[in-house]
């Protein structure tokens, strides 16, 4: 019953304010088309004046640079007059004006021309003999007093339509206004609360929610009995309540807001409004603060502190995923390997350029399509179609890999062999989200192998020439991070390649390879599984494909892909194993790389949906600030504290836009001014700065533009500024500015950033630009200042690193980068 009453309220209230305010637009619409009216007759005022001026400087001196403005005249008044008249048909009214106005323009300009051309072909008498018969100035006259007409017209009409505007607006408001307060009461004593701003309302107890309010409302009043002899017993009765109703919302929620609403207004009513010691205000005034402390105190109270709070996550959300996003796009786009992500149903959400390269397909066309119709994998030997591994990852939910023999064919038939693996991407609960698909062709790695085979036949027939071949197979093994191995089932006796002992920091003279010592270079966490998985292959004869990791003797941790295959002779009978060791190390980095940019792209859009869901109340508490602001009778007092509501609204709105405007930067170089960049930067970063009270100096001299992609090289601000934030204590200091670093041979300009932080000790200044190098392991992944290396070298400039850490008086780091600039700077490779 109550939702039927409500909505047939709600409906004729929006019907009666619709009404008013299409009323409203119409006017608004008239005092614009006025105003734009009287805007273009003086912009053909003007254009006949200037055309005037011109031709009096040429009367007088003859020279045709004094034409000018009369030139520039003589094009623009058909554009003005053209103007004028579009408006007019627009409008309805004014033709007959505008006609008569016409044709004096066209008179003077006629007039004009003729003196210019006497001028110049009789001379300077004739000319002014034929401005002294003063047609030129009677026809001037009656322009002018056709504009003022015209102007005063369309002033009259511009003043009545906004009188019709705010008459319009003004019923509106209370219409809106008398619906808001009847739907107020219906859903305050019919629904529960709909939200609270303060996550911890609904935890403490009705008496203290309660009891809250109220104490708020007897503070106000006692301030405001304070203030009367200062202001007044009946100024301003309802104004400082607003504090009390946003108090009670933000500590209490929704009903101890209700409350603390009834006790102002009675409070206001009996104390502070005319006539005091009644409950019945009768000044219209104090009726509409009334109305607003309603309206706009209750509504402000709900959404200030969470839409804040809530945009302000957003905002950082994003800033910091637009940053990570494009550090990672960078990263993935120089991996050699081939890398392909997918979400939980197989379709594809990335692909890089040795990938696309793979598989025949650019990048954008293989967006959103399952992996199946992206590419397709089969056996060698059988021809058959091998399972997908990104479907065995999300059927199994763990690490799988291909077995041998495995052939991807692209888009254009091409048959490519190829050694993968695919790994889960998991959110915080353990839940698949994605996969990650890494792999590389291995045409060269089984020509190696077929070369191994060879050569292990020819070491059978010839020992010399066989220690030939073996020499130059070594070559590849080492170059391809690989060692060979074999088996002896039999007699239980394993051989290893001289690579092998390599990939294993070991050496033959100091190790001898067999079941127990090869089992303890293994890292404790993988040894059962895979010694399990060895004994258990090598005893049914079958092929071996299993990843571990290792221990090296200095302590470093190694990722190993071991591939073996039983040998068997002319009549079936298995002989022994051979295969290779593969280090994979960089791969497996690889993946934590991928997981790592997929839970950044979630985070994304996962903030953005909050940016999203924040701006439609936002945009409906804004609009109800601007009904009561424009409301008639509304006391100065009130007026104010609606404005800095609004430009509060606004801040948290402009916030929202930031949010849902987030969008990938150019890729196309252009010339940038270095200290505009640089401010932006600073921009971003302003809450972490202010966070740390970091103090800020800048030092910009002039200097060039330099030539570049914006966006790249705000990467790297971005990537040096973070670490000198993270860098300095409370309270550090950050100095960054731009200098000019030219010399004969060349132009350039250089960015200087320092800190007073704790500095890079010596031992790691050779190491910080190299891939996933880290001090930071907690929170770093070791690629930001590869990345902007890369970067900036890729705009054919350098970078540099002086940190005198470790000393007692000199600490902090100075990053030093150099670019060059000039009119004809060498062309960028693109990093996407």
């Amino acid at each position: 019953m109550t939702l039927g009453i409500a909505a047939l309220v709600l409906t004729v209230f929006v019907l009666l304010s619709f009404r008013q305010w299409q009323q409203y637009r119409r006017a608004n619409h008239a005092a614009e088309q006025s105003r734009q009216i009287s805007s273009a007759v003086d912009d053909v005022f003007t254009t006949l004046l200037d055309a005037e001026t011109g031709q009096r400087g040429f009367l007088l001196t003859g020279e045709d640079r004094y034409l000018e403005p009369y030139n520039r005249a003589i094009q623009q008044l058909p554009v003005d007059l053209a103007t004028l008249k579009n408006l007019f048909v627009v409008n309805g009214r004014g033709m007959q004006n505008f006609d008569q106005l016409a044709v004096l323009a066209n008179r003077k300009l006629d007039e004009l021309r003729q003196t210019v051309e006497v001028r110049r072909s009789q001379g300077a008498q004739p000319a002014l003999d034929l401005v002294l018969t003063g047609e030129g100035k009677r026809t001037m006259d009656s322009v002018r007093m056709l504009c003022a007409q015209m102007q005063r017209s369309e002033d009259v009409n511009q003043a009545r339509a906004s009188a019709d505007g705010e008459a319009a607006a003004g019923m509106a408001l209370l219409t809106t206004v008398a619906g808001s307060l009847l739907l107020l009461f219906l859903f305050a004593f019919r629904f529960e609360p709909f939200a609270s701003p303060d996550p911890q309302a609904w935890q403490r107890s009705a008496l203290v929610r309660y009891g809250a309010a109220i104490l708020a409302v007897v503070a106000i009043t006692l301030l405001r009995m304070g203030l009367t002899p200062l202001i007044g017993q009946t100024t301003f009765p309802f104004t400082l309540y607003f504090c009390a109703v946003i108090f009670a919302a933000w500590f209490g929620g929704f009903r101890p807001a209700v409350l603390s609403i009834v006790l102002s207004l009675l409070a206001g009513a009996w104390f502070f409004a005319e006539p005091l010691g009644l409950l019945w205000v009768s000044r219209h005034d104090d009726q509409i603060a009334m109305l607003m402390i309603v309206l706009v105190g209750f509504g402000a109270a709900l959404l200030s502190r969470s839409q804040r709070s809530a945009v302000d996550r957003a905002l950082r959300a994003e800033n910091a995923e637009r940053m990570e996003r494009q550090r990672f796009e960078t990263t993935l786009g120089s991996i050699g390997d081939a890398v392909i992500a997918t979400d939980a149903e197989g379709r594809v959400t990335f692909v890089n350029r040795v990938a696309a390269a793979l598989v025949k397909r650019p990048e954008a066309e293989a967006q959103g399509k399952p992996l199946e119709e992206v590419f397709h994998i089969v056996n060698e030997l059988t021809r058959h179609i091998v399972e997908s591994p990104v479907a065995r990852v999300l059927r199994e939910g763990k690490i799988v890999g291909l077995a041998n023999h495995t052939i991807l064919i692209g888009r254009d038939g091409t048959e490519v062999p190829i050694d993968d693996s695919a790994a889960p991407i998991r959110d915080a609960n353990g839940n698949i989200q994605g996969t990650v698909l890494v792999f590389r062709d291995v045409t060269e790695r089984r020509r190696t192998e077929k070369q191994l085979e060879e050569q292990s036949r020819l070491f059978k027939e010839a020992a010399g020439e066989a220690q030939s071949q073996r020499e130059r197979l070594g070559l590849a093994l080492t170059a391809g991070k690989m060692g060979v191995f074999e088996v002896n089932p039999i007699g239980h006796s394993i051989w290893w390649s001289t690579e092998a002992y390599a990939l294993f920091g070991v050496t033959p003279s100091q190790f001898m390879p067999a079941r127990e010592s090869f089992a303890a270079l293994i890292h404790p966490r993988d040894r059962e599984t895979f010694m399990q998985y060895w004994d258990e292959n090598i005893a049914a004869f079958q092929p071996i494909n299993h990843e571990f990791r290792i221990l090296k003797p200095d302590g470093k941790e190694r990722w190993i892909s071991c591939r073996g295959t039983p040998k068997f002779d002319d009549s079936g009978v298995p002989r022994h194993y051979s295969g290779i060791f593969l280090d994979i190390t960089e791969r497996k980095e690889t993946e934590q790389v991928l997981r790592r940019f997929e839970r950044l792209s979630a985070a994304a859009r996962f903030s953005a949906a909050i940016a999203h869901e924040i701006n439609n109340p936002l945009g409906a508490v804004t609009n109800l600030i601007y009904l009561a602001k424009t409301a008639h009778g509304v006391p100065e007092s009130v007026t104010e504290y609606l404005f800095l509501a609004e430009q509060e609204l606004e801040r948290v709105a402009h916030a929202v836009r930031q949010a849902l405007g987030f969008y990938r930067e150019t890729s196309r170089a252009e010339r940038i001014d270095l200290e505009e960049l640089i401010e932006s930067v600073l921009k971003i970063y302003s809450v972490k700065i202010t966070e740390k009270n970091i103090q800020i100096e800048r030092s910009f001299r002039k200097c060039e533009k330099v030539y570049g992609v914006r966006g790249e090289l705000r990467q790297v601000l971005s990537n040096l500024l973070t670490n000198a934030i993270e860098a300095v204590n409370q309270g550090g200091f950050i100095s960054v500015g731009t200098r000019p670093a030219s010399t004969p041979a060349e132009h350039s300009v250089e960015i200087v950033l320092a800190d007073d932080g704790h500095g890079i000790p010596p031992e790691h200044l050779n190491r910080v630009f190299e891939p996933f190098f880290t001090t930071k392991p907690e929170t770093g992944t070791g690629l930001g200042l590869w990345v902007a290396k890369e970067i900036v070298e890729r705009h054919h400039g350098s970078i540099r690193i002086q940190s005198p850490a470790g000393e007692s008086h000199h600490r902090g780091t100075v990053f030093s980068v150099r670019l060059p600039a000039g009119p004809a700077p060498p062309p960028i490779d693109s990093g996407n």
